[in-house]
């Protein structure tokens, strides 16, 4: 039974740990937030009546549930969680990035925000177990006295795409991928025009909210708003370019100036631009993910076909998002 519990900490973790509650007093002024430092320690796993009495006595990290975090007056922010699973042949589950909940426990959270805290499978019977969800969830400060919003995988909408030339003027493998607006699931009421957008890890806002706007449905049915900024921001430091190879399906990511993009940073699925014959961008997805033996993502295979060539003698430059969030302050 325990065992079946560590197997759900891997995945339940990431929902809580992408899981930010604010009151509305916590936006106006009030006093500084509560920081609680894990320093780097396992998080906290809440258990239901019958098994954490079993744990309890050995393991201060389990609490039995329910459990009740935060208050409406001060939001209070966990950071520098970090857990990693056992080593063994199934591979061992991260128990607790923050926070998990087993079944038949709960956990209530009132104004509570996380940052940069990480969960991490163990070793399995060969291969390394990459981080599981977002690596860091970061706010704009520790110290403010102002609510932050973090919204998590934007859809980028609005895009441009600049190439980098060299010092003879010629295209190089790199290009700036820029945005006007982006899409962000559901209907936050913590969200409003004339907010804030600061990229999730700088904390500097770097352009601020013109309009909120309905956007019909995801696949899954559930609602969409476009968010529209008052002007344009790069992300050229949250994307991956590279020239597409001749067959113009595969990717291969430079180790040398990427080395450490994770498998949560490319996905299947997720969209790929370039500019056509034309100059104008184009998007397709990414269909399969290469994984190198160190568990970093080597490269990627295209849906679609793209020329390889998108001017005589210039090659085509794909770039991929790897931003995994942006805070609304």
């Amino acid at each position: 039974m325990l065992n079946r519990r560590a197997r759900l900490l891997s995945t339940t973790v990431l929902a809580l740990g992408a899981f930010t509650v604010f009151s509305p007093s916590a936006r106006a002024d009030g006093p500084s937030p509560v920081v609680m430092d894990g320093n780097g320690q396992s998080g906290v796993a809440v258990l239901n009546p019958i098994a954490a009495p079993l744990l309890s006595a050995t393991n201060t990290n389990v609490q039995a549930g329910p459990v009740t975090v935060g208050n409406e007056s001060t939001q209070t922010i966990y950071q520098n969680y970090s857990t990693t699973g056992g080593a063994g042949a199934g591979g061992g589950a991260g128990l607790g990035g923050v926070f998990f909940v087993d079944q038949g426990a709960s956990l209530s959270l009132h104004n509570v925000s996380f940052l940069n805290n990480t969960v991490t499978g163990g070793q399995g019977g060969g291969i390394t177990v990459a981080a599981i969800g977002p690596s860091t969830i970061q706010i704009v400060s520790t110290s403010a006295d102002a609510s932050v919003t973090p919204l998590f995988r934007p859809g980028l909408t609005d895009v441009t795409l600049t190439p980098i030339l060299d010092s003879l003027g010629h295209p190089t493998s790199d290009q700036t991928l820029s945005i006007k607006s982006f899409t962000e699931l559901g209907n936050n009421a913590l969200i409003a025009s004339g907010e804030g957008v600061a990229l999730s890890s700088t904390g500097k806002v770097v352009q601020t909210i013109d309009a909120l706007t309905p956007d019909g449905v995801d696949t899954g049915g559930n609602p969409l708003t476009l968010v529209t900024l008052n002007g344009s921001v790069s992300l050229h430091d949250y994307t991956v370019s590279h020239p597409i190879n001749i067959d113009g399906r595969v990717v291969v990511v430079d180790q040398t100036a990427h080395p450490s993009i994770s498998v949560v940073q490319i996905q299947k699925g997720q969209t790929v631009y370039y500019l056509d014959s034309n100059d104008q961008v184009k998007t397709t997805t990414i269909d399969s993910v290469q994984i190198g033996s160190n568990g970093q993502v080597t490269g990627y295979i295209t849906t679609d076909y793209i020329n390889p060539f998108r001017h005589a003698g210039v090659a085509t430059v794909v770039t991929t998002s790897i931003l995994q969030s942006v805070d609304v302050t």
